[in-house]
């Protein structure tokens, strides 16, 4: 099963629900973030440089672009990268490098225009803003059905800290996310459609 399709099912049932606030502030609803999210993934499936399957990177400090470009990277068949912003662009090149990303987004705090100096990874066709137009304009297609994906096809790509050299992909799968989302209901906490979760940790190290 897509890990978006668990998206997809809360919109059906909690459309009006607030999906995603930036303090106190909302910002999407689950109808308006599922929206988002199969037009982006249009856009991304109909890039010229991504095919089902490929990587994207995103180097983005914590802010609202960051979950939709993960829902809408399953949602879209893809391998979502989350690479700490903080790291050294030598770092982050080798990275992109090792696992062949395609596309590599940033936010423009992140100061991560500095990814493209020096020695580009091979496999990368865009470096894209989420403040420019390029980045707007994956908006314009029409939205993307959930694409469907086997359950054993890599879904998350985190990279270790390297204490011990340099860092390791480790792979979660759709099977991975599903087995953890069942599990955290059934083991660590019952979630209502009233309730709000605070995520002050950087999502690029941390489950969302």
């Amino acid at each position: 099963m897509n890990t978006a399709a668990l998206l997809a099912a809360t919109a059906r049932s909690f459309g009006q629900a607030r999906a995603v606030s930036l303090g106190e502030r909302p910002i999407w609803n689950y109808a308006q973030l599922h929206e988002r999210v199969a037009r982006l993934a249009g856009g991304l499936r109909r890039h010229p440089s991504v095919q089902a399957g490929d990587r994207i990177a995103l180097v983005m400090k914590n802010c609202p672009a960051y979950f939709e470009l993960m829902w809408a990277g399953w949602h879209a068949g893809l391998c979502i990268v989350p690479v700490n912003a903080k790291l050294h662009p030598r770092e982050i090149a080798f990275i992109l490098e090792h696992c062949g990303v395609k596309l590599c987004f940033v936010s423009p705090d992140s100061g991560l225009d500095r990814v493209s100096m020096g020695s580009q990874p091979s496999a990368l066709a865009r470096i894209i803003s989420i403040d420019d137009d390029e980045y707007r304009a994956l908006f314009s297609d029409d939205p993307l059905p959930l694409q469907p994906v086997d359950d054993a096809q890599p879904a998350w790509l985190f990279y270790t800290s390297g204490t011990t050299g340099r860092p390791k992909g480790a792979t979660l799968t759709h099977r991975n996310l599903l087995a953890m989302t069942l599990r955290y209901y059934a083991d660590v906490d019952q979630l209502g459609s009233d309730d709000t979760m605070i995520h002050a940790a950087p999502l690029s190290s941390s489950n969302a």
